[in-house]
């Protein structure tokens, strides 16, 4: 027996006896959740176990707590992880659903015709009413020699589009201007708004002229005025221009990229980096309806209800068969099959299998001290901590040994604890 491995005392029961055994198990083979013996492990608090949220998703559904600083076992197997995060996939899921049937409004087959005939009524009389008032006005402004014929060429006109010419009836205009080209070799002229009509919010600084786009409006300063282009703000499209050319690397391949200038985020396609770089400047206006959660585009608002609401999870692991929403989540997880740790800590160089854990690592190599103690404004950098420091003020003992019922406050005070038992087993 190793010194080095943690152990517990566990009662053994066989059917076939009536007396009970005790056996020493080491707790790096126990699921925390069945208590059972088992090959196939997932660390709650390891790289794949943080990545699926394991400890929280546990804490939230079911009726124990699990703690990092935990002296019981801080694995399960994979049977009883996948209940988890199914029912974590089940609550979502019908959360999702409840909002959708709330928002809806049901109607029975009878009650959905009778309004589509409505509709379709209204509308039919709005038409007739439309075209009985252009009647009248005709009339009243025309001589009455003349309105016979027009009163027969607008029945023919509203029943389809008419040829003046050879008396042929057609069911758009695209096939009557068809028709008046190769049978009459007549071009119908092209149809303009008047001056007053267009509306050109853009006005030349040097001159009168108007423009609908601020695009046109910059290309004719360029060609007419010249002289006044460095006066005037350029447009949004130039000054993405500018900002791609200004960041850009080239590699010693020959290559590029796009090394954004204020995270360093790299990439290798221009028009993701200019996305990438606005969202620096936008505010959180995208809002989940489902959780609340807020988002500066609405591609990452989509994504998220996508994946995490809906659980459309469309990457699966060739070697455990494991489900991931995105692909980026599927190669952070092989790493742990194959052991490859490219996340590297800057500061002390430490490697990790997945960017989640070194995003942990971190919060040790700054001075930032977010949760704080009510009672004695003691600070601490992770809220786990925090709460094991409270047990301090509260007394609670949430850890007991399976031997003789003595509580400790820390996982580790127990573990020394049990060893006491061990020896007095073996002497």
């Amino acid at each position: 027996m190793e010194d080095n491995k943690d152990y517990v005392l566990m009662d053994m029961s066989s059917e076939n006896e009536l007396t009970s055994q005790t056996e020493l198990i080491s707790v790096l083979v126990i699921c925390r959740l069945c208590a059972n013996q088992n090959d196939k492990l997932i660390g709650i608090y390891s790289e794949d176990g943080i990545n699926n949220d394991l400890a929280n998703k546990m804490n939230l559904y079911l009726p124990i707590k699990v703690y990092e600083t935990d002296d019981l076992p801080l694995q399960c197997c994979w049977q009883c992880a996948s209940t988890v995060l199914a029912w974590h996939e089940l609550v979502v899921a019908s959360v999702e659903a409840d909002r959708r049937l709330r928002s809806s409004q049901f109607v029975t087959t009878k009650e959905l015709q009778d309004s589509i005939n409505q509709e379709v009524d209204d509308n039919v009389q709005q038409h007739e009413n439309e075209k009985c008032q252009e009647l009248e006005d005709q009339q009243e402004t025309t001589k009455p020699e003349d309105q016979e014929l027009n009163n027969s060429l607008v029945t023919r006109e509203s029943l389809s589009k008419f040829c003046n010419l050879c008396d042929k009836q057609f069911h758009s205009k695209t096939e009557l201007k068809n028709h008046m080209l190769t049978c009459h070799n007549l071009k119908q002229s092209k149809f303009r708004r008047k001056k007053s009509d267009i509306n050109a919010p853009f006005t030349c600084p040097a001159c009168p002229k108007t423009f609908t786009r601020k695009f046109d409006m910059h290309k004719h300063i360029k060609s007419k005025h010249p002289t006044e282009a460095s006066t005037v703000q350029p447009s949004i499209r130039s000054q993405n221009l500018q900002v791609v050319e200004k960041c850009k690397v080239t590699r010693k391949d020959g290559g590029a990229y796009f090394a954004c200038d204020i995270c360093q985020q790299e990439f290798n396609d221009s028009s993701q980096f200019t996305r990438h770089r606005k969202a620096h400047f936008e505010r959180n206006t995208h809002i989940c309806k489902v959780c609340g959660k807020t988002f500066k585009c609405s591609a990452h608002l989509k994504r998220h209800v996508e994946h995490l609401h809906r659980g459309v999870k469309n990457f699966t692991c060739a070697i455990c068969d494991l489900k991931f929403a995105t692909k980026f989540s599927l190669e952070e997880h092989l790493n742990i099959h194959t052991d490859n740790r490219p996340f590297v800590c800057e500061i002390c160089g430490k490697a990790f299998k997945q960017k989640s854990s070194l995003y942990v690592h971190n919060l040790y190599h700054n001075d930032n001290f977010p949760f704080s103690c009510d009672l004695c404004r003691k600070r601490f950098r992770r809220k786990g901590d925090l709460v094991v420091h409270q047990r301090i003020h509260t007394g609670d003992k949430p850890y007991g040994c399976a031997v003789c019922d003595k509580r400790f406050r820390l996982g580790h005070d127990m573990k020394r604890h049990l060893k006491i038992h061990v020896k007095n087993r073996q002497t």
